[in-house]
């Protein structure tokens, strides 16, 4: 899974200043997502994956047989990943994501096998093109800012990573429609695939101030300022600092209100 994977990597990256490591993922999220990227790292109480480094692997194995016997909590967490690599990068594998929920909650493995090379094919040309997250990778942050808080106010307790980054996305996309960077129907196809997927899109507690404060341990701050990544339309997402805490704090009260998406 994605933990061992990044703690390994982790311990790989800094034993007598690097050893060669391989990736063996046997869960969906690793698979499509920790895997591939040369991010290891492990999380400290303030926030997640505080502690870390850039350490590519020599060799990822992917064998989506083993998604057989995954448990379903854990196979819908790894999916959030994958809606998130449609909505900030590519409309047509949000749209086939779209189409085929019913194939993929089954696990066809077919379905699964284009899924899972579709996500590794975005992820490892954006990680070509910007390794060290100088400037395209933020991109695939999208629905982490808010995630990582969650997890860390909770101490990595309550929900699983990719549950955490559903409610993440779901905030992400309430506020770009507060904002007016994001068109309704935008946002609700987002909410929709998600609640589809059955992933969690509304949540009771802990209190938006408390999230909003934990934003601030987030290792991406930059001079105080936590960075957004927002989505105008599915298949795009761009970086953005200037987001008013007032208004943060109204998309995650929305997502305490459990205002339904019609659909």
């Amino acid at each position: 899974g994605g933990a061992v994977g990044d703690l390994a990597g982790f311990v790989a990256a800094t034993y007598m200043r690097g050893l060669s490591f391989v990736q063996l993922p046997t869960t969906l999220l690793a698979q499509v997502d920790a895997s591939i990227g040369g991010k290891t790292a492990i999380d400290h109480p303030r926030a997640k994956n505080l502690i870390g480094a850039f350490h590519q692997p020599r060799l990822v194995v992917i064998d989506p047989e083993v998604l057989l016997t995954l448990p379903d909590r854990e196979y819908r967490s790894g999916l959030a990943e994958v809606v998130k690599h449609g909505i900030a990068l590519d409309a047509d594998y949000f749209e086939d994501v779209e189409a085929n929920v019913e194939k993929l909650l089954l696990r066809d493995l077919a379905t699964l096998e284009r899924i899972i090379t579709g996500s590794c094919r975005l992820k490892a040309r954006v990680v070509e093109a910007d390794e060290r997250e100088g400037g395209l990778r933020t991109l695939l942050n999208y629905g982490h800012t808010v995630g990582h808080a969650l997890e860390a106010v909770t101490d990595y307790a309550r929900w699983l990573h990719g549950e955490a980054v559903s409610l993440g996305m779901v905030a992400a996309g309430r506020l770009a429609r507060r904002l007016g960077v994001a068109a309704h129907d935008a946002v609700d196809r987002q909410i929709r695939l998600l609640r589809a997927i059955g992933l969690p899109v509304t949540f009771d507690g802990p209190a938006p101030e408390v999230i909003l404060r934990a934003m601030g341990s987030d290792k991406k701050v930059r001079d105080g300022k936590v960075p957004f990544i927002l989505s105008p339309r599915i298949g795009e997402a761009r970086l953005a600092f200037d987001v008013p805490a007032e208004a943060v704090l109204e998309a995650l009260k929305e997502l305490q209100e459990s205002r339904p998406v019609l659909g």
